[in-house]
């Protein structure tokens, strides 16, 4: 069933996405606002890019004066530029919920309301609405910033996760479809640290009934929870692939006949997930790089010399963010299989 985008899309009781539509990014951002009686929090509002459709969307919910709390997981611009003309808006009636560390780089944006801290000595890390809603808060460390963190909504059984199971997809789609997987993964790649620090959060959310995964990025989850959960635990990110064996001069080898087929295997399956298969297939024919009906590499001895053009028509039709897509994966595979990388993958 097709979801009308245009207007706010309603993911829990009265819990709604806000966002915009951007076909031309492969980097969407996606604000929710939650109402609650006469109360409403808004969560990570965005930026200046997509503020009048967001206001729009709000002005159909409610008044702004509603909103009492905007809850901020970070402090980057895609999350919170737009507060300032929220608070201009509005007459600054609400309190930034977020963490300290967050709230000295947000003052840098000319923000003039209260500070709201997510903190465990100050308030046990929630908060409480007027109607007795309990928002309870759940350090990220790290994800991707030391003091992000998640918002756990006790009556929806939502989890508002941040850049915590956000995705990279040109293909995007408001609720995750069967390829999300693959956007998530090139995401958590290139933006979490470790495996190690990512499976440190993940463990906090193992007793937590959560029914919808809402990202800051990416896709909604709404089905098969524990199945992207469990992605993420067994994905290697950030570190993992810069900390990796050092292979010698001697150990490096440039396949002249085959040996980077699985490389090429690889960039395929992920450009495809993020940015689609017509674009992808456009490219192919710039090299001599063939699939069969089932997507499959056709011929199992690609050299060097292939892959390298292969790359050079990914970034001639895609721009050269077509290889932060697939560069931490594809250097894994290379260090595993003791092969040499175009110097644009390294």
């Amino acid at each position: 069933m097709s979801v009308d985008v245009s207007k706010p899309v309603e993911i829990a009781e009265n819990l709604f996405w806000i966002g915009a539509e951007d076909p031309d990014s492969s980097f969407h951002c996606n604000p929710y606002i939650m109402l609650d009686g006469d109360e409403a929090v808004l969560f990570d509002p965005g930026s200046m890019l997509h503020v009048d459709t967001v206001l729009k969307k709000i002005f159909s919910l409610c008044d702004l004066k509603q909103i009492k709390h905007v809850v901020v997981t970070h402090q980057d611009p895609d999350l919170c530029a737009s507060i300032p003309f929220l608070e201009r808006m509005s007459n600054a009636n609400f309190k930034i919920v977020t963490h300290a560390k967050a709230a000295v780089l947000i003052k840098h944006y000319g923000v003039r309301s209260e500070f709201y801290m997510v903190s465990r000595s100050l308030n046990d890390r929630k908060l409480i609405l007027d109607s007795g809603r309990v928002l309870q808060f759940y350090p990220a460390w790290f994800c991707h910033f030391p003091g992000a963190f998640v918002t756990y909504d006790i009556k929806s059984k939502v989890l508002l996760s941040g850049d915590l199971f956000g995705g990279l997809s040109k293909e995007w789609s408001l609720f995750a479809n069967e390829t999300y997987v693959d956007a998530m993964n090139a995401f958590h790649e290139n933006y979490i640290p470790s495996n190690q620090i990512l499976n440190l959060v993940l463990a906090q959310l193992d007793e937590l009934p959560i029914e919808i995964i809402a990202p800051q990025h990416g896709s909604i989850i709404r089905e098969n929870i524990n199945f992207y959960i469990d992605a993420l635990r067994s994905l290697p990110c950030g570190m993992d692939y810069i900390i990796r064996p050092v292979l010698s001069d001697e150990e490096q080898t440039i396949e002249t006949e085959g040996g980077y087929t699985d490389l090429i295997t690889a960039v395929i399956k992920r450009e495809i997930s993020v940015v689609g298969e017509k674009k992808v297939m456009r490219a192919l024919e710039k090299t001599n790089v063939e699939l069969n009906a089932q997507g499959k590499v056709i011929d199992d001895e690609h050299t060097f010399g292939d892959f390298e053009r292969l790359l050079d028509a990914l970034v001639a039709e895609l721009g050269p963010i077509a290889l932060m897509y697939c560069r931490m994966k594809v250097q894994k595979l290379a260090a595993e299989q003791g092969l040499v990388l175009p110097d644009s993958l390294k």
